[in-house]
């Protein structure tokens, strides 16, 4: 080998090196995914045990439907109760002014007046001990020159003196047993609307704000706006949506959280033990998803313990030297190497680092050295 080739070889397997700075960030890229991945599943869960399908949630909306839960008003309301947050909101711009109407023909049928709000919703958070954080804003409009707002449907003896009904965009329902016709005409009315305009443009800015939270997009469809029309109470749901959740190419997955070996085959027994389904349609694995949160969750205290510990360096890097871990310097490169590639979970991180940390003098890891072998918890106790 030449002293060329000795020298490639030797960088290509050689760490890459990066500033603190650049591994603390890529370290809160990493966690906030855990999180995100952690909030859709509980918003799932409060999904399927505290929402009735077709009030709090819907599966078909204007003609389309969806494989995952799309929420609705009182879905939005209810979630927002749920995890403490109490909407607060601003008038942005209040406008009052005429403007034209275009005719069906496309030309100008005269000037009404535009009455036009737009409105920022603030989510806070209230603690149990009474504190507020500001956790996620929002916006929202509405105007009355929306084709909902602007037109009304009325039978012909309501519409104006000198209306052309033959002009008129018309429909054909049935009410107490007999056919009737309506026309679509301009609402008369405008100022009625100020009220009902304000509310839906608060309504639609809470929406907005419910979209910024962790998990929300993840676990649920497109957010609607509030007056969108609701669905039928007959509505029938799309196959699979009672569980509301999404397959298994859609659901989050928690990385770098490998089940132990009893666990992993206890599960493929089950999976083998389980009969097939009763249609011929192959249903997608279902995950076991108690254990993802218990990963995750011990993932997060094991994070604020390293805070805590240490808040100039790298979580993980905490986290390896907590562990014992050769190489601790790499951060979660060595936890994934030499510990969740051994089999072990982070459950069994946490409850070693607190038993670390509840022993006199073990307050601030020390970084390892070279030669430091401390993979084991009986090595790292014993150290």
């Amino acid at each position: 080998m030449s002293i060329r080739q000795a020298s490639l070889t030797g960088a290509a397997a050689a760490p890459p090196t990066l500033p603190p700075e650049a591994v603390l960030a890529l370290d809160e890229m990493e966690a906030q995914a855990h999180y995100n991945a952690l909030a859709a599943q509980r918003i799932e869960a409060a999904i399927r045990t505290h929402m009735r399908q077709d009030l709090h949630y819907t599966y078909t909306l204007g003609g389309t439907r969806f494989d995952k839960p799309v929420l609705l008003d009182a879905g939005i309301a209810l979630l927002m109760r749920m995890l403490r947050l109490v909407p607060r909101h601003r008038v942005e711009l209040a406008l009052r002014e005429p403007a034209p109407v275009v005719a069906p023909d496309g030309g100008i049928a005269g000037h009404r007046l535009l009455i036009k709000y737009v409105v920022k919703a603030e989510l806070w958070h209230i603690g149990p001990d009474g504190t507020e954080r500001l956790v996620a804003e929002g916006l929202g409009s509405a105007s009355s020159l929306e084709t909902r707002h602007l037109y009304r449907w009325v039978t012909e003896r309501h519409l104006p003196p000198g209306v052309d009904r033959a002009t008129l965009p018309a429909r054909t329902r049935e009410v107490g047993g007999r056919r009737i016709t309506e026309y679509r005409s301009v609402n008369p009315d405008p100022d009625d609307l100020d009220n009902t305009l304000i509310k839906v443009a608060a309504k639609r800015a809470e929406a907005d704000a419910v979209r910024q939270l962790p998990g929300v997009l993840e676990a649920c469809a497109v957010l609607p706006d509030v007056e969108m029309p609701q669905p039928s109470a007959g509505a029938a749901p799309p196959p699979a949506a009672e569980e509301a959740r999404p397959s298994s190419e859609e659901e989050p997955s928690a990385q770098d959280m490998p089940a132990p070996a009893h666990q992993a085959s206890g599960q493929q027994a089950t999976a083998q033990a389980a009969p097939p389904p009763a249609s011929g349609r192959r249903q997608p694995p279902r995950r076991d998803r108690s254990f993802d949160l218990a990963e995750a969750s011990a993932q997060g205290k094991l994070v604020k313990i390293a805070q805590e510990v240490d808040p100039a360096v790298s979580w993980y890097i905490t986290i390896a030297r907590l562990l014992g871990l050769p190489s601790a310097e790499r951060g979660m490169a060595a936890i994934r190497e030499h510990w969740l590639g051994q089999g072990r979970s982070w459950q069994d991180a946490l409850a070693l680092a607190q038993e670390r940390l509840a022993s006199p003098g073990e307050e601030r890891p020390p970084a390892p050295q070279d030669g430091h072998q401390g993979d084991t918890g009986r090595e790292v106790k014993g150290a």
